[in-house]
């Protein structure tokens, strides 16, 4: 079930089938979208900015935050006519992203950077205080042993609902 990522590469072919989108899982990230129910989401990690654009299908706005700055991402969001709803920051390294988290207001997160223990620790630490819905994306891969996983699987004091088979890890106070 990928309709949304179907219409996407209909229109911009193979250049966007070549990286990783959790908008190829859909349906998984759909469920969690639903669940949340996101007015202001941020997204660490745009990549292409596709699965920020599935966001904003549920979030009044969405602020996605990434180290490189990719310009097919304007024109995905056009396309879908989502672009007035997402705000692009790109960001020099890690203090500038978490000075920028400091000041922006989310109810919802959703984290795919940096998937090394010192990146998601940085991205975990940038949401953990402003929000109550986290959902981690590429939980599980390429395997249960990856520091993505063992660093959600260390977290406490939140429910947990993992969907291994679409990598996804939601966290909610």
């Amino acid at each position: 079930m990928r309709e949304f990522y179907n219409k996407i590469l209909q229109h911009f072919g193979e250049e966007i089938d070549k990286y990783p989108s959790a908008a190829k899982r859909e349906h998984g990230l759909r469920y969690f979208l639903e669940k949340a129910k996101p007015k202001i989401a941020l997204e660490i990690g745009t990549c292409l900015g596709i699965s920020a654009a599935l966001i904003a299908q549920y979030a009044d706005k969405v602020y996605t935050i990434d180290i490189r700055q990719k310009k097919l991402r304007q024109s995905i969001w056009e396309h879908l006519g989502v672009q007035d709803k997402i705000v692009q920051i790109v960001v020099k390294d890690n203090a500038e992203k978490i000075k920028i988290c400091e000041g922006l207001n989310f109810d919802f997160a959703y984290i795919d950077g940096d998937h090394s223990w010192d990146g998601i620790k940085t991205d975990w630490d940038c949401v953990k205080d402003k929000c109550s819905k986290i959902l981690f994306d590429d939980y599980a891969w390429p395997n249960k042993t990856s520091a993505v996983t063992r660093f959600i699987d260390g977290i406490e004091g939140y429910k947990k609902e993992i969907m291994e088979n679409f990598l996804f890890a939601y966290l909610e106070k």
